[in-house]
């Protein structure tokens, strides 16, 4: 049988007419009058840093993280919104993928992903051919490291949302989402979840050698303010992917691997390093709450992005959803007030309630609706601070405390668990301890059975409230054997146990989806 193409032809005349990376109301959409050539883009050194943020710009893309990633697929299935009446909500929301509503979008996140994973394989396949053009050693490395850093954190999401939850035991052996390294017409090979997973980690092991010297790290060579980065392109390394934004993905890809030594070790030094580096550094909670004008609020704790994207057009392309006005009520993405009492309070069996200590909560994230809450995250009116506008995080500084969270408490350390939980919410304007005091969550004199049941109610409700319209909370319910602790507005549904289907274009030309 002839197999289809496997991936989908990249959208290589976006990629070529971009400018230099800047913020998000700076990109330019691809006109016929502003096309370019291969031949010309790749000629100088300023052409590979367009063609390198064109594979950012591709990234944010509605049908990757600029949406179906983040906010609008991947959060709908997971997140308790309330019910409402249309099909779309419903058929995610009940993992009905089948359901003509939803094929679609699920097409456009395989099309999306494998988009842009193809242009990253162009402008590397381009930079291999081009060292008379990029000839600074340093520079190449850059270059190359976000390239590969790019195609395995696309990679590895295409492997949550299209795989099996774990690759340990049985899965191991079965065939996974094909691993594409290379630009050109011919079919990648499918392989099984071990052998992918050895192409992922050389990805990753590969891109942390080429940015061992990242600028963030102060390690520049003396020529780098004079010769390499003149323009400016490499200064803002908190949107681009760096070294500890690649770390930080590694320690992702080894907590969904189970290997929980090396996941702690790698967070544990972002942690450390991202911070001392000054890449970056914890909200000042106490100022957000105390700011009043909402085009000045941090709304996305920018400051702790490891990696960030630019977003254009974020807040119009979420506002009918987060923001929506009497007439959109049907698509909005409302939080029930039950919910949000139960999230962002302590000890609600005793009616003992303070909403606006945690600024996640209604005090700065969420806005008040007579049917309940939603997501104030990606505000963004056209007075807003352009430095924090369109912002979606990737990886923030949270999640590695998160990570040695659940390691230490796999490991039964559920008092030291606890302490690196509360280090977050510290920074979050919650002053009580998760262990002491009468309104304790989780109690150490219990069994161990209960610590651990309290414990996991905890960093599930963290990562739903710290996480929330960034896409992360479905792959760790996922990697969490798919047990949801709050039920979405349709009751108790089962675990989130069903995989996003290929493409049927996929199965025809003879794909296998192996679960």
């Amino acid at each position: 049988m002839k197999m289809k193409r496997y991936i989908a032809v990249p959208v290589i005349t976006l990629l070529l007419s971009l400018p230099a990376f800047v913020a998000c109301d700076g990109w330019l959409e691809a006109t016929s009058s502003s096309q370019v050539s291969d031949k010309k883009l790749f000629s100088s050194r300023s052409g590979f840093h367009e063609a390198l943020s064109g594979v950012y710009l591709t990234m944010a893309k509605t049908e990757a993280y600029g949406g179906d990633y983040t906010w609008r697929i991947n959060d709908l299935i997971c997140v308790p919104y309330a019910s409402q009446s249309n099909t779309f909500f419903r058929a995610f929301q009940q993992q009905n993928y089948t359901a003509s509503v939803a094929v679609p979008y699920l097409e456009q996140m395989w099309q999306g992903g494998y988009n842009i994973i193809a242009n990253a394989n162009k402008v590397l396949q381009e930079l291999e051919n081009g060292r008379s053009v990029v000839t600074d050693d340093y520079e190449y490395n850059l270059i190359k490291g976000e390239l590969l850093g790019i195609r395995a954190y696309v990679h590895f999401d295409l492997l949550r949302m299209f795989g099996p939850a774990t690759w340990a035991g049985d899965n191991a052996s079965k065939l996974v989402v094909p691993y594409v390294r290379s630009y050109g017409s011919d079919p990648e090979v499918q392989r099984t979840a071990a052998e992918t997973a050895v192409l992922l980690l050389e990805d990753i092991q590969e891109a942390l050698k080429c940015l061992e010297a990242d600028p963030v790290r102060g390690d520049v060579p003396e020529r780098f303010e004079t010769t390499i980065n003149t323009d400016g392109y490499w200064t803002d390394r908190q949107r681009h992917l760096n070294y500890y934004a690649v770390e930080a993905l590694a320690a992702r890809v080894a907590m969904w691997a189970g290997s929980f030594a090396q996941a702690y070790s790698l967070a544990e030094d972002v942690a450390r390093n991202a911070v001392a580096d000054g890449l970056v550094s914890w909200l000042d909670a106490e100022a957000l709450v105390q700011e009043s004008t909402a085009d000045f609020r941090d709304w996305t704790f920018s400051t702790e992005h490891l990696f960030s994207l630019d977003v254009t057009n974020l807040y119009d392309n979420c506002k009918d959803y987060f923001f929506p006005s009497s007439n959109a009520m049907s698509s909005g993405y409302i939080l029930p007030r039950e919910i949000v009492e139960s999230l962002f309070s302590y000890f609600p069996e005793a009616g003992w309630y303070d909403l606006n200590e945690d600024v996640r909560g209604p005090a700065c994230q969420m806005s008040y609706l007579s049917e309940g809450y939603t997501e104030g995250k990606f505000y963004g009116s056209s007075g807003y601070k352009t430095h924090l506008r369109c912002r979606m995080p990737m990886i923030r500084l949270s999640e590695m405390y998160y990570i040695m969270a659940e390691v230490r408490a796999a490991s039964f350390d559920y008092g030291g668990a606890a302490a690196l939980l509360d280090e977050v919410r510290s920074h979050r304007g919650i002053s009580r301890s998760l262990t002491e005091g009468p309104i304790a969550r989780i109690d150490l004199s219990l069994p161990s059975e209960f610590v651990q049941a309290n414990f996991l109610d905890v960093l599930d409700d963290e990562y739903l409230t710290e996480f929330i319209g960034e896409g992360q909370y479905y792959p760790y319910l996922r990697r969490m054997w798919g047990q949801r602790r709050h039920a979405v507005s349709f009751g108790t549904l089962g675990p989130l146990n069903k995989v996003y289907p290929y493409p049927n274009e996929e199965i025809v030309y003879g794909r296998k989806q192996e679960l």
